[in-house]
């Protein structure tokens, strides 16, 4: 869903064009397969695409396409995030700025994944996310439906202040 202009930015890297097609094509799992409210829980969708994008980076360009994104993406807005009193679970009518919008819901959602891979192992991340798509294919998701289903994977590695950390603020 990208319209021409992406393909006309005059100070257009590589990667811009790269991401923007990682992450649209991302969507066709996150949002197109498995749904949720954009409006009132964006985080579900963007959050889990704009790591997809992330993980593809890293899996197209090793660690220097994982070093390049973080550097670009999470480097740069994650003073914000901490001192923004946005919330990644905020509802988008909250939200000030699609700068805010985005440190908040997309590289949060980021962060959010990374931690649970780092947690759960990167396996595991892959095997739930397989199983997150094939349980809630053709349907939408609210973001207690989200949690409890992983909590339900009982996860040794994950325990209340991993979700506090995440769902609570």
């Amino acid at each position: 869903m990208m319209d021409s202009g992406r393909y006309q930015e005059a100070s257009l890297r590589n990667s811009s064009l790269e991401r923007s097609t990682a992450h649209e094509v991302a969507h066709q799992w996150w949002y197109n397969l498995v749904g949720n409210d954009q409006i009132n829980e964006p985080w579900l969708d963007e959050g889990i695409t704009e790591f997809a994008t992330a993980y593809y980076f890293e899996k197209r360009y090793g660690t220097p396409g994982r070093e390049s994104y973080y550097s670009r993406q999470v480097d740069t807005t994650i003073d914000f995030i901490k001192n923004n009193p946005r919330h990644m679970l905020d509802p988008l009518p909250d939200f000030t700025s699609h700068g805010e919008y985005f440190a908040e819901v997309y590289v949060s959602g980021v962060l959010f994944y990374e931690d649970l891979r780092i947690r759960i192992g990167e396996d595991e991340l892959l095997e739930f996310l397989r199983s997150y798509l094939e349980t809630f294919k053709y349907k939408n998701v609210s973001l207690q439906e989200f949690i409890e289903f992983l909590k339900g994977k009982n996860y040794e590695a994950l325990d209340e202040s991993f979700y506090d950390k995440w769902f609570n603020h």
